[in-house]
């Protein structure tokens, strides 16, 4: 009673009254019950009414929800005033019942979820005197009794917060969904098939740091003084967060350095020489303008007489002042000087031409003596000031190779089972350090960037050999990440069924791919939104689970959590375009909670990696080894093994199934007699093929009435409806909208309703999830494949604007598989002027195309990308004042 008591007082009144006491007085025989809450009220939080027989007219309860609190002493004054004319409204105002008659209350209920104390009960009361309608109290340990003869499944509302925070442990098994969608009731547990990992920060993978070589392009580095405040608060942040100095000088000795240069550079000297330059340089533009000027009016007047019938002119001499002009026009865009002269024979000819280049070359010598004094004022200026940064190169060199050193190390502890527990914690924190410098001395945006250059020789992934649950049990914040199917979700959701029913620490997995849906709803229209968006995670922790969110259970949440609690997020990536601000949302609350341990989980080709700021672990696929195991345990029957496995060899198979999901798939399709395909296209094709018809042909029955075809086709639309939109869960009238609205001019209403039946029961491809109220593909990565589909089906699809869009980039590999992109890569060059923003997806698109496609695509993709490199190396380096940095390209 206690427990349940401390349950229903944390509550909220108006879930108290809604979630509880409506459907326990439906539940007691009342015929209409009302939720009356809100601030029209009037005393009346629920209307019951119910005819007992043989009474003609109904029989009225008013209740009154109040929450008084355990002690009771918070209801003095104000509060206890205006519960007390609550009541007396109840009493006294009657309402309109369903036929517009006035009825008043039999009686009116003072419902409280707390155990009423005497003492507050006679204060109450002795306000109700004369009233012409009794007041009867109805607490916490009354309703719980009706709740246990009258309703006893409202018991489930009131179990412990922590205990409704688990909701779900049931379903986090290994593989169910998968299985389930797969028609499979194979029930081997393939978790620990295989556990390899590398380690991942920001935007550095600890397998390369296993083969990197890093080398100075330079040494020193010129910093304009626009920049220098970010490379000061960088070298600043290098020193206090990794212990390293990158500059030979102090920050002092560099802005001392830097103040003498630009004294020097506006010294009343130095700004006259700039001065008198810019003047030069001015009239060096108009003799120029003007030499230009003769040479074409001379052109003209020659291209007329050479065309003229009657010229006077022979050919030698048109030839001879055809070069001329050829001399003058060079010497014209000349920036050096040039010396030019006329045979004295061609300066006493009275010829207008001769005339005319006598006056040019005047141009020409009056603009070398201008380009002389250009030199030598050039050698008299004092170049714009720069804070010279003389980096150490031996210390940040030193510091590298000990990084390398040390994690080979420990690696090579971990992979021979040498390191326990304790050490691996400690591994864990030197990691995330090592990581999180060598991703910030990586970084694009760091000053050191245009000195430092990164090469590896890596040819395939190192692999720690460690579950990944013994990496979670350290509770280090961890981002989990990996490719699609490679097992990010089993692994978490196992992990989260460690705990089911211990006492020992508080893990809450949150499939987030099930609250877009929930979440646009509260946005959008919901009166809690501001309460919900302040308090992002709690608030979804609860919508996840089923609780109302409301300022009570966002505390409890926060409250258990700060108790040695654990949070897993499982695929940011399929709400990050909804919910941006997810990242900074859980940094924040990481600072609110520090004791909470955090577990994300993400794709690895989004990019937004690097904001997140957890030590990250990539999945890795299978190795042959670990595939051939995970075949063997798979299979009842060794032949079909057998064969499968020689069937992976023959076929070179490898690389097409090497992820828990295509192995399982793969396993599953040869399991019902489907010879093994050969991409991951061709698998989820036969997968497709196999739930819509042609499983059954193998029992030889049918169950389905519709055309294979169409009931694809009907699939395809409701994917990419659904990915369009951002969504893994739809409900069913969305998908019939959908369906409808594409494919109703070609069949009828009743037969796409059918459609859409036959893909939820029998065909299973559509999967009702009960804990969502709505549909699902099973596994993302069936959506993704049926929204590729339909990609490459309906030319209508602008593909170019989905390129630059995280969310679209696992579809786009599918497409990839199975279609030549080269023109993409021009189309959005073409359209953007750059391919950085899908870089990114071109480089995933490109790994996933067959071994024929993949070099000329790399190669047009990196023609693009080499484009784009130069453009940034060469415009982004201009400097907008007008002096020449060519003598040192390193500055920023």
């Amino acid at each position: 009673m206690e427990s349940l008591l401390k349950s229903l007082v944390a509550l909220g009144e108006d879930e108290f009254t809604k979630e509880i006491l409506k459907p326990l007085f439906e539940a007691m025989g009342y015929d209409r019950v009302e939720f009356n809450g809100g601030p029209y009220e009037r005393g009346k939080d629920l209307i019951a009414q119910r005819r007992i027989p043989p009474m003609k007219q109904m029989f009225v309860v008013y209740v009154q929800s109040k929450k008084i609190g355990t002690s009771q002493k918070t209801f003095d004054g104000a509060n206890f005033t205006k519960l007390v004319h609550q009541l007396r409204q109840c009493c006294t105002t009657s309402i309109k019942d369903h036929e517009g008659n006035d009825v008043k209350p039999n009686v009116v209920y003072l419902a409280c979820p707390e155990q009423i104390k005497s003492r507050f009960l006679d204060e109450v009361m002795s306000q109700m005197i004369n009233l012409p309608i009794e007041v009867l109290p109805y607490d916490g340990v009354k309703i719980i009794n009706d709740i246990k003869e009258y309703k006893p499944e409202l018991l489930e509302k009131l179990r412990p917060m922590e205990v409704r925070l688990s909701d779900g442990a049931s379903d986090l098994i290994s593989n169910k969904e998968l299985l389930k969608a797969l028609k499979s009731d194979n029930e081997s547990n393939f978790n620990y098939y295989y556990s390899d990992l590398s380690f991942f920060v920001g935007s550095f993978d600890s397998n390369l740091l296993l083969h990197l070589n890093v080398s100075f392009l330079t040494e020193n580095i010129n910093i304009r003084e626009s920049s220098w405040k970010a490379v000061k608060d960088e070298i600043i942040f290098l020193k206090d967060n990794f212990d390293i100095c990158v500059s030979l000088q102090s920050i002092d000795e560099m802005e001392e350095g830097f103040f003498v240069s630009k004294k020097a550079y506006e010294s009343e000297s130095n700004r006259n020489a700039r001065k008198r330059l810019d003047e030069i340089n001015q009239e060096v533009e108009d003799i120029n303008f003007r030499l230009m000027g003769k040479i074409k009016e001379q052109k003209e007047i020659l291209s007329f007489i050479s065309g003229s019938i009657k010229t006077a002119l022979s050919e030698e001499e048109q030839n001879k002042r055809t070069a001329i002009l050829l001399a003058l026009e060079g010497m014209c865009n000349s920036t050096s000087v040039v010396n030019i002269d006329l045979p004295k024979e061609d300066r006493k000819k009275g010829d207008v031409f001769y005339k005319e280049i006598a006056l040019a070359i005047e141009f020409v010598e009056r603009k070398n003596d201008c380009l002389e004094n250009i030199d030598s004022l050039k050698k008299m200026l004092i170049p714009p000031p720069f804070y010279k940064v003389v980096l150490d190169v031996d210390a940040i060199l030193e510091k590298i190779i000990d990084i390398k050193n040390r994690y080979s190390l420990s690696v090579e502890g971990i992979n021979n089972r040498s390191i326990d527990f304790v050490g691996l914690k400690g591994f864990l924190k030197e990691i995330e350090f090592s990581l999180s410098l060598m991703s910030h001395l990586k970084d694009a945006d760091s000053f050191l960037s245009e000195a430092m250059e990164f090469k590896s020789n890596v040819s395939s992934n190192d692999r720690v050999a460690i579950s990944p649950h013994d990496i979670f049990e350290t509770r280090h914040d961890i981002a989990v990440y990996g490719g699609a199917g490679v097992g990010k979700t089993t692994t978490l959701k196992m992990y989260a069924s460690r705990y089911v029913g211990r006492e020992e620490g508080r893990v809450i997995y949150v499939p987030l791919n099930s609250l877009v849906e929930k979440y646009n709803h509260i946005v959008s229209s919901d009166e809690n939104k501001d309460l919900f968006l302040k308090n992002l995670l709690p608030s979804m922790i609860l919508m996840s689970k089923g609780v109302q969110v409301n300022v009570d259970n966002i505390s409890e949440v926060k409250k258990l959590l700060s108790l040695n609690g654990t949070l897993i997020l499982d695929g940011l990536d399929e709400v990050y375009n909804t919910i941006p601000n997810i990242l900074s949302e859980i940094s924040n609350f990481k600072k609110e909670i520090p004791g909470l341990q955090l577990i994300v989980s993400s794709r690895d080709c989004v990019s937004y990696l690097k904001e997140i700021s957890f030590l990250g672990i990539t999945l890795l696929p299978f190795t042959k080894v670990q595939l051939l195991k995970f075949v063997n345990g798979w299979f009842r029957d060794h032949e079909k093994s057998k064969k499968l496995i020689s069937s992976i060899d023959k076929k070179e198979l490898f690389e097409s199934i090497r992820t828990p999901l295509l192995a399982t798939i793969t396993c599953s399709l040869v399991e019902k007699g489907v010879d093994a395909p050969s991409t991951e296209n061709e698998i989820y094709s036969q997968r497709m093929r196999l739930l819509t018809g042609e499983y059954d042909v193998h029992k030889n029955i049918q169950r389905q009435k519709n055309t294979s075809d169409l009931l694809r086709k009907c699939a395809r639309k409701i994917a990419f409806y659904m990915h369009k939109h951002g969504v893994r869960n739809i409900s069913k009238r969305s998908m019939l909208k959908e369906v409808s609205s594409k494919l109703l001019d070609s069949f009828s209403q009743e037969l796409l309703d059918s459609c859409i039946d036959e893909l939820i029961d029998p065909c299973n491809v559509i999967v009702y999830e009960p804990h969502l109220d709505s549909y699902t593909f099973g596994h993302f990565r069936y959506q993704e494949f049926l929204a590729a589909e339909e990609i490459n089906t309906n030319r209508d699809i602008e593909i170019v604007e989905l390129l630059s869009n995280d969310w679209w980039r696992g579809v786009l590999s599918l497409y990839a598989q199975e279609n030549d992109f080269c023109a993409l890569i021009e189309d959005f060059y073409r359209k953007y002027g750059s391919i950085k923003n899908a870089r990114i997806t071109f480089e995933v698109m490109i790994s996933h195309c067959p071994k024929s496609r993949k070099s000329r695509h790399k190669e047009i993709f990196d023609s693009f990308n080499n484009m784009d490199d130069y453009d940034e190396r060469v415009l982004g380096n201009v400097y907008d004042s007008g002096w020449d940095d060519s003598y040192d390209p390193f500055y920023c």
